[in-house]
């Protein structure tokens, strides 16, 4: 809860910052000294909620229970019922959104070193300048700029060029990188996400008024900025020339110079931060006046009378059952307390034993008096928090922290819709510590029932245990009875493709034989009685065509190549049977190999006499 409260309150300096700047500043030329308004309010709103004042309050001092006891307090350890901390879960939830937008700009920076790194770079005038050719609108990343020459003309270039200069030679990424952070840390306060935009534009406003001198023409500049709306990318935390509100930077490029005197309005925001440490980081420290100490009989008198009615019935109950050595005991502690009264040595150093009974009645005040009483005369810290309290004004919700200079520490908390059970923090003698809450009947009966149902829980839940035990014993024979059936069958597969793969190899065998044996056989040829025995004499190129080798009607007809060139059907029909010498028929691959995709139909080469 401690760190949401501090969010909450850099949250506020943050906003009162960005109220004075918006109000009174932001319509002023003094540029300059708007980044060193907005900077200081960045950092400082960050510092402000440390700085803490102590206002002392005194008043009388309560009659309270605080005095020497060393009995134990044979109570039993009770438990209180905790609710559900929503401030806790809050804080998780804050950590874990901020954790992202911090992901998120580590690799933004990631990102940006790669494009930075990735180009050469050519060093003038200081300036470390890198000319790319993707498709980037000009940025500057502290003294690096980036630019695309093939995407502006030569004049406009030079002017973004001077415009970027600027940004690098102030440093403005210093800026813009600790406006992310802030809006990383303060992603839920909407003024976070105001000021980052707002350094962003007046960093544009520094670099147009200092660019504006340096140029030629203001008119030009002006002109070039009205034509800088551009699709292209930008990189994350770079300043660049082409911004989205270019028509309040033209405003403020014509707008006249604001006078000096109006640099004192910043200084409005000095009593608005008083007011916030007045009002957020002032701690009161209330200071009980001396009254007439109480002797230590009368303390422990009173310290008794205090304690609540179910306290005492507890205790009662408890002491009845530690009989008559407990009650000697006492007799004797409080005898001895007696005697150092007597002597005036009552001690009220830092051993001296303690007690502290709180109840759900307990006041403010007397928490206070137990408070200081405990500074003052025993040297111990006792704290308290988180303070809750129901309609009848009893104690709901209490934190508690206590240590001495002994070394003993002791924390306790509850958070509940009920009214607290009595607690009680001894410290002994001999330095031993110890707490307890007493517990009431009906807390007891509640109690009894919780351990009663533990137990039953406990018992099923071995029981279902054992159960699970057994299944998963069946389960596993039932799985070692598959396995043993799945190898068995994969063994017969694989054998039967063992065979299946022998038998193949026979056949593939057997096939690449006849291949070879096809292959090795002589091309085909027409001999010269083949040729005389089909070709009639007076009909010049049937003989083709009784071989089957020219056909009209043929769809997928053959090339026909006479002496080496290619010939039509019609010119191999008119050659005469005696003027063939030899016909050569190829089909397939071998027609295929030697005319290539022509040759799919087959080819006939005839050789003719000479």
């Amino acid at each position: 809860m401690d760190v949401l409260v501090y969010i909450g309150k850099t949250a506020i300096v943050l906003s009162l910052f960005y109220l004075v700047y918006a109000t009174l500043l932001k319509s002023d030329t003094h540029f300059t000294t708007n980044r060193l308004f907005l900077g200081s309010g960045l950092l400082l709103s960050f510092i402000f909620p440390f700085i803490e004042f102590d206002k002392t309050i005194t008043i009388p001092a309560p009659s309270v229970d605080v005095a020497a006891y060393s009995e134990e307090i044979p109570t039993q350890l009770a438990t209180a019922t905790q609710q559900t901390d929503w401030w806790l879960i809050a804080l998780i939830i804050y950590a874990l959104v901020t954790a992202i937008f911090l992901v998120r700009f580590a690799k933004q920076c990631y990102s940006l070193s790669l494009l930075l790194r990735k180009h050469p770079v050519a060093i003038k005038n200081g300036f470390k300048f890198i000319e790319t050719d993707e498709k980037l609108l000009p940025f500057s990343f502290f003294n690096y700029i980036v630019y695309n020459p093939n995407l502006h003309q030569a004049k406009e270039l030079a002017m973004i060029l001077k415009h970027e200069k600027v940004h690098a030679h102030q440093k403005h990424s210093i800026d813009i990188i600790l406006a992310n952070l802030l809006t990383a840390v303060q992603w839920v306060n909407p003024f976070a996400w105001l000021y980052k935009k707002s350094i962003e534009e007046n960093l544009e406003f520094i670099a147009d008024n200092e660019t504006a001198t340096q140029v030629s023409s203001r008119k030009e500049y002006q002109v070039a900025l009205v034509k800088a709306s551009s699709t292209y990318p930008i990189p994350a935390l770079t300043t660049n020339f082409y911004q989205s509100f270019i028509k309040k930077r033209i405003v403020m490029l014509n707008k006249k110079n604001s006078k000096k005197v109006n640099i004192l309005k910043s200084v409005t925001i000095a009593p608005l931060l008083a007011l916030f440490l007045w009002g957020f980081n002032v701690n009161e420290n209330i200071q009980y006046s001396e009254t007439e100490k109480p002797s230590v009989d009368a303390t422990v008198q009173n310290n008794d009378s205090g304690i609540s009615e179910t306290h005492k019935n507890n205790t009662a109950t408890n002491t009845a059952n530690s009989g008559t050595a407990s009650s000697e005991e006492k007799k004797n502690k409080t005898s001895s307390f007696s005697a150092e009264k007597r002597n005036g040595k009552t001690q009220l150093d830092s051993v001296k034993p303690i007690k502290i009974v709180i109840t759900k009645n307990t006041s403010d005040a007397e928490l206070e008096a137990y408070k200081q009483k405990l500074k003052t005369e025993n040297k111990a810290s006792f704290n308290y928090k988180n303070v809750k309290r129901n309609n009848k004004g009893e104690i709901t919700g209490i934190s508690i922290s206590f240590s001495d200079s002994r070394g003993n520490n002791n924390n306790y908390s509850v958070s509940s819709g009920q009214p607290i059970s009595d607690y009680v923090l001894t410290v002994s003698e001999n330095g031993g510590i110890s707490s307890r809450t007493v517990l009431t009947e009906e807390q007891e009966a509640q109690r009894q029932k919780m351990m009663a149902e533990r137990d039953e829980m406990m018992l099923e839940r071995n029981e279902e245990m054992e159960h699970m035990k057994e299944r998963m014993k069946e389960r596993r024979e039932e799985i070692e009875i598959r396995q043993k059936k799945r190898m068995e069958a994969q063994k017969e597969r694989m054998a039967k493709l063992q065979e299946e793969r022998a038998v193949l190899e026979k056949k593939r065998a057997k096939y690449q034989m006849q291949r070879l044996k096809k292959r090795n056989q002589p091309q085909q040829e027409v001999s010269e009685e083949t040729k005389k025995l089909t070709i009639a004499k007076n009909k010049p190129g049937s003989v083709l065509e009784k071989k089957g080798l020219v056909s009209d009607t043929n769809d997928k007809e053959p090339l026909y190549y006479v002496d080496g060139k290619l010939t039509s059907v019609p010119q191999v029909k008119q050659i005469a049977p005696e003027d063939i010498k030899k016909v050569i028929v190829l089909k397939g691959k071998k027609a295929l190999k030697k005319y290539g995709g022509k040759g799919v139909n087959g080819v006939i080469e005839i050789i003719t006499r000479e």
